[in-house]
């Protein structure tokens, strides 16, 4: 199990990393916010009490939208991030397809959402963190199609 969970978030993170201008530029809280998690997973696993003070204390919720919009026809997607209404965000993401067929498949106010295509299906996810979302989003493709990759995953402050 530990092991699995492990693959699963070096696995994110790869994707995560490939993703160029998809993701944001807030790299080192990533890492820092990737490193809490794992920590707080072996504290879990080996039956020591976890802290939540400390990772509760760096969220800052500030109200702007993040959306994806996806097209199951051909596969584009398109997406936008702190965006002052959830229309905004809408609008940018249907914009940003440019698809007719294109729906918005997940947003979010403050957090990161997710979206993972596989070979005949998605699936999507939003969660406070970029690896939660990413895993979410995969977990949800996984139920319905296989050979899920993450296509992208944006946040929103």
């Amino acid at each position: 199990m530990k092991t699995s969970l492990y693959l699963m978030l070096a696995t994110c993170l790869c994707l995560a990393a490939n993703q160029g201008t998809r993701a944001d530029d807030n790299d080192q809280y990533h890492r820092d916010e990737l490193e809490r998690y794992q920590h707080a997973q072996d504290a879990i696993i080996a039956g020591t009490p976890v802290p939540l003070a400390p990772y509760a204390a760096r969220r800052v919720v500030s109200g702007h939208y993040a959306a994806i919009a996806y097209s199951p026809r051909t596969g584009k997607c398109g997406y936008s991030n702190n965006c002052n209404s959830l229309n905004e965000a809408r609008r940018r993401a249907f914009a940003e397809c440019k698809e007719s067929d294109a729906r918005i498949v997940m947003w979010t106010r403050s957090g990161y959402c997710a979206l993972a295509v596989g070979k005949n299906g998605w699936g999507a996810s939003w969660a406070g963190t970029r690896t939660k979302a990413m895993i979410g989003a995969l977990s949800e493709c996984e139920k319905c199609t296989t050979d899920c990759r993450i296509v992208t995953c944006v946040y929103s402050r």
